[in-house]
């Protein structure tokens, strides 16, 4: 944890040669890493919700922890 009390992780992006949507499937995917990521910062709001904020196109969305969300498909992600 920073010294500002956020948990900080990053992950790298990805270049799909062969086999998108594969790999969740368990079919063969080719994939390379690239120069791009992307970032979270989370800390605890001592709240019931999640506040998500997306700087890069000025916007944040608010989840509350009890909301009810459809059932998901096998295909949704």
């Amino acid at each position: 944890m920073s010294q500002s009390g956020f948990v900080i992780v990053r992950a790298p992006g990805r270049m799909c040669l062969f086999g998108e949507h594969q790999d969740y499937l368990g079919l063969p995917v080719i994939a390379a890493a690239i120069d791009r990521y992307i970032e979270m910062r989370a800390r605890r709001n001592g709240g019931d919700r999640f506040r998500i904020e997306m700087p890069d196109i000025d916007a944040f969305r608010e989840i509350h922890t009890e909301d009810r969300f459809p059932v998901l498909e096998k295909r949704d992600y």
